[in-house]
């Protein structure tokens, strides 16, 4: 017969209960007690803990600090030269100052200065806007190289570094930084011949060969390749960038590099540094698209000269073809024209294939009118 067992009321019957949950399971081990240290020191812990982060953001903030200050200083240490070299009529230049009136970061500015500095042979720069690359390059060679630029001039509404008059405040800043004396201007387009070929004479045998202008590196390189030194630096802006500009340097500078034109090659903050290759300067042949089957090439002025396009050393035809038939049906259709100011071919090849390509050799025979 089973006993009845009492049945427990109220809050006692609820604490044995919970007595009899928390208790631990036969052969299950008993629960680890912490030492009274170790709980003293975790309170520590929780407690330190806007100490903790306030350490946290100065470690992580800690090397911008010692850099920003030792800036400082350096600064504050260079103008006092500065002020002294001006007393004694020295004049010293600080790249940091340059940087204000160049969209180059200061690192590419003192690569710029090097570049000059070493070697021989003229110094050729297509697009130096306002001259902040300009002045760097004539810092590095003080006058002992000849250093010729191209610039077409006119406005530029550049949020950073805006210009009314591009030409006006380029000799501006060459005067300020007191290069006017070592760098000659040349204004116009740098893909007509009547700018670039004159110029290139005037710079001699290029030593150092630097492009910062509308990207069109490889057509510009078909016009100088014959003028660079076999040991001539090639520095070509705008590597990399959201614009137009640097699929077409991208482009042009993967083809020179697999083709062995260019070697030693560094991007530095978006500028590629390189040397040129020792082969045939005929790889930097390069006829650009234009529409359609049109390709073109630069030409003299068909004022003053006449010219016969050749294909593989025989005359394409017809000549003096409609623009729109150079582009539509091609076939060997040309024109020598004066397009905006700049003379140029307008031409097609015999099989409308691309000129590039083909391994075909594409030649102007001229004459004097």
């Amino acid at each position: 017969m089973a006993t009845a067992v009492p049945r427990l009321q109220g809050w006692r019957s609820r604490a044995l209960t919970e007595q009899a949950k928390s208790s631990p399971q036969v052969g299950s081990p008993s629960p680890k007690r912490r030492s009274f240290a170790y709980r003293a020191l975790r309170a520590v812990w929780h407690l330190l803990y806007p100490l903790r982060r306030l350490g946290f953001y100065v470690w992580r903030q800690g090397f911008r600090l010692p850099g920003t200050l030792f800036h400082q200083a350096r600064l504050a240490i260079f103008r006092s030269w500065q002020g002294v070299a001006s007393l004694f009529g020295h004049r010293v230049v600080f790249l940091y100052d340059v940087k204000k009136i160049s969209m180059l970061s200061v690192p590419v500015l003192k690569r710029l200065r090097r570049a000059a500095a070493k070697g021989e042979g003229g110094i050729l720069e297509v697009g130096p806007y306002i001259g902040g690359s300009t002045i760097a390059f004539a810092l590095g060679h003080k006058g002992r190289r000849k250093h010729v630029v191209v610039e077409v001039g006119g406005s530029n509404d550049n949020p950073r570094l805006p210009s009314t008059d591009i030409i006006r405040d380029l000799k501006l800043n060459l005067k300020r930084f007191g290069c006017e004396d070592w760098v000659e201007i040349v204004q116009g387009w740098s893909n007509d011949l009547a700018t670039i070929e004159p110029a290139m004479e005037k710079t001699g045998p290029i030593g150092v060969f630097f492009f910062d202008a509308n990207g069109a590196v490889a057509e510009q390189l078909s016009i100088c390749a014959k003028h660079l030194r076999d040991d001539c630096v090639i520095i070509l802006d705008d590597l990399i960038g959201d614009h137009g500009k640097a699929d077409a340097v991208t482009s042009a500078v993967d083809r020179f590099e697999k083709s062995g034109a260019f070697v030693d090659g560094k991007v530095v903050e978006g500028t590629w540094f390189g040397k040129l290759g020792k082969l045939d300067r005929s790889v930097f042949t390069y006829y650009a698209p234009e529409s359609g089957h049109a390709w073109r090439m630069p030409a003299p002025n068909p004022a003053q000269w006449h010219v016969e396009m050749l294909e593989n050393d025989k005359p394409l035809a017809p000549a003096g073809s409609l623009h729109a038939d150079i582009r539509e049906r091609g076939m060997g259709a040309w024109s020598h024209w004066n397009f905006t100011g700049i003379p140029f071919v307008l031409f097609s090849t015999s099989d409308n294939s691309d000129p590039n390509e083909n391994g075909r050799k594409y030649e102007l025979r001229v004459t004097p009118r």
